[in-house]
């Protein structure tokens, strides 16, 4: 029986959702920012999570009963906690997920997300291998994990691999935290963005950057010169979780971010969202930190000091504010959307978030439901 292999350079054209790609030592690594600003990354924690392929598929079509991956992987190890971070790989055929499968041998980088310092060990090769899919031509898709790093060497079948047909679908950039890379989302294909873009028919560029949603220019760059039919924002709670702007600070930072992006995409909408809710920093500053007396993963408040009389932004502040920015600029191009409407105290109490911060499986489903209903509307404005 033949087989088609395809290398790492000949993936590329077949990568769906990511800024960019590069072959380095054989091998096809994905970009969720813009490697131009990269000198601009003040950490290895962004380095790692825009490597991590969030919301990014191999699409191909072809007829072949078995694909076949070999990838190098490295899995985070968050230094103090025992629970490596783990995704699988998902793929689906003509839209329907029909198997699963994870890498059986990874590398480490060790987090330390306080200082944002990283240690990358060696990546490790996997073969992941599907087997008896259905017969026929069909369209698929091969969804990477969203929270570890994938770097691809082959793609194999048992028939020929053809690049998709072009799409006339709607192209969506969002930016956010944790909670749009998809962190406690369980699946790559169970986020809230990925869901939100299905059911919107829309083509989507997640640059959800877990720890690291907070106004930085390089992330502004990166959206304003990748083309975006329709542009998200959601920011906020990594703003609280690193402590690192006041009510002084916040809001030029956030104007800036806008006019870099809009500037880069005149007359495109452009969708403010505010914070969802989370109890334990509603009223209260941050930072938040990894309770260091939990046997599972478990984010607390800092309670050396509760007071926002100084400057110090919570949640509610930090959505007073975006309002009064939106207000303030009378820009008919942005939209604020509130937070509290896609994950409100009514929904956090018939889903508990995971670990205090992270939303589960079920409220990615809730939010999915309805923001795809203010995406469609959006572009059904813009058609």
């Amino acid at each position: 029986m033949k087989t088609f292999e395809l290398s790492a350079s000949e993936v590329a054209p077949l990568i769906e959702g990511a800024i960019s790609t590069e072959v380095r030592d054989g091998a096809l690594l994905i970009h969720r920012l813009d490697q131009r600003w990269a000198f601009h990354f003040p950490t290895g924690f962004v380095h790692l999570v825009e490597q991590q392929p969030s919301g990014v598929k191999i699409a191909f079509r072809t007829s072949a009963r078995d694909v076949t991956l070999v990838v190098d992987t490295l899995r985070t190890m968050i230094v103090g906690q025992r629970i490596e971070q783990t995704s699988p790989y998902e793929l689906s055929v003509n839209g329907m997920v029909v198997a699963r499968a994870r890498a059986s041998a990874a590398g480490r980088i060790e987090l330390e997300p306080r200082s944002g310092r990283t240690a990358e060990g060696s990546a490790k090769t996997s073969t992941i291998a599907f087997h008896e899919l259905a017969e026929g031509d069909k369209e698929v898709a091969l969804w990477l994990p969203y929270d570890e790093i994938a770097r691809i060497r082959m793609l194999a079948a048992d028939a020929e691999i053809r690049p998709l047909e072009q799409r006339n679908t709607a192209r969506w950039s969002h930016y956010g935290s944790s909670i749009s890379h998809g962190a406690s989302a369980g699946l790559p294909t169970q986020s809230w963005p990925v869901l939100a873009a299905q059911a919107a028919d829309a083509r989507l560029t997640l640059i959800g950057l877990s720890g690291n949603a907070v106004l930085d220019a390089f992330a502004a760059h990166t959206i304003a010169e990748h083309p975006a039919d329709i542009i998200s924002i959601k920011v906020g709670i990594n703003v609280v979780n690193n402590d690192c702007f006041t009510s002084r600070t916040f809001t030029p930072a956030l104007h800036e971010f806008l006019d870099i992006v809009t500037r880069g995409h005149p007359g495109t909408p452009v969708l403010l969202v505010t914070p969802l809710f989370c109890p334990i920093i509603e009223h209260s500053p941050g930072p938040t930190l990894l309770d260091p007396d939990s046997s599972e993963p478990r984010f607390i408040a800092t309670p050396a000091d509760s007071s926002t009389a100084t400057g110090r932004l919570s949640l509610s502040d930090i959505r007073r504010l975006m309002a009064d920015a939106v207000a303030v600029r009378r820009q008919e191009q942005v939209q604020l959307i509130s937070g509290l409407d896609l994950f409100g105290p009514a929904d956090e109490e018939l889903f508990p978030l995971a670990d205090n911060i992270h939303p589960g499986p079920g409220a990615h489903r809730v939010i999915a439901q309805r923001f795809s209903a203010v995406l469609s509307a959006k572009l059904g404005e813009h058609v």
